[in-house]
C-alpha cells in the first residue's frame, strides 16, 4: 500500500467517523490491528499527525517546567508574602477596577484591596500598613515576593459594590 491509498487509510483512522485524533504511535498500531501494513507505516503516521492542524491547535503543551521547581518556604507566619495585581475588571462602585492581593506563604492568609488605578504612590503608602499589621518575632524586615505590598484591609464582593470587612 502506498501513496493515496495509504493516506486514505491514515486519514480515515485518524479523523474519520470513529477517528479520535490519536498520536502517531497509537495510530500506527491501530492501523496494523485493522489489518493494514506497509514498510513506511510508522513514519507516515508520525508525519500525518505532525501535519494535522487540529492536533497541533488543540494538543496539550509541554508540561515539564523549564527548570527544576524550588519550594518557597517561610519559617513563621507573616514572614514572607507574595503579591499580585489583578485586573482591569469591569468598573465597580467607586470606579474600582484593579485588585491587589497578598498571600502569606506560611498560613495562606489572603489580604485583598480594590483600587481604581495602580500607581507606585498608592502601593508605597500601603507597604507600612501591611508591615505594621503583623508583628515579627525578631524585629527584622520581612521579605515580600513581588514588586508591591498591600494594606491589610480585607474586602468582599457584595452585589456590585465592595464592602470592607472588619
Amino acid at each position: 500500500m502506498e501513496g493515496e491509498e495509504a493516506e486514505y487509510v491514515i486519514r480515515e483512522v485518524h479523523e474519520g467517523v470513529c477517528g479520535t485524533h490519536i498520536g502517531g504511535r497509537a495510530l500506527t498500531s491501530k492501523i496494523a490491528r485493522a489489518g493494514y501494513y506497509w514498510p513506511t507505516l510508522r513514519n507516515d503516521c508520525m508525519d500525518y499527525v505532525r501535519k494535522c492542524e487540529k492536533c497541533q491547535r488543540f494538543a496539550e503543551g509541554h508540561k515539564a517546567p523549564p527548570e527544576h521547581l524550588r519550594s518557597i518556604t517561610s519559617p513563621w507566619p507573616f514572614c514572607k508574602w507574595g503579591v499580585d495585581i489583578l485586573g482591569p475588571f469591569l468598573v465597580a462602585l467607586g470606579q474600582m477596577k484593579f485588585i491587589i492581593m497578598a498571600i502569606d506563604y506560611f498560613t495562606k492568609w489572603v489580604e485583598v484591596e480594590p483600587f481604581a488605578t495602580i500607581s507606585s504612590e498608592k502601593l508605597e503608602k500601603a507597604n507600612p500598613e501591611l508591615d505594621s499589621d503583623k508583628s515579627n518575632m525578631d524585629g527584622q524586615k520581612r521579605p515580600i515576593l513581588g514588586s508591591t505590598q498591600i494594606s491589610p484591609i480585607r474586602t468582599a464582593r457584595k452585589g456590585r459594590s465592595w464592602a470592607r470587612l472588619e
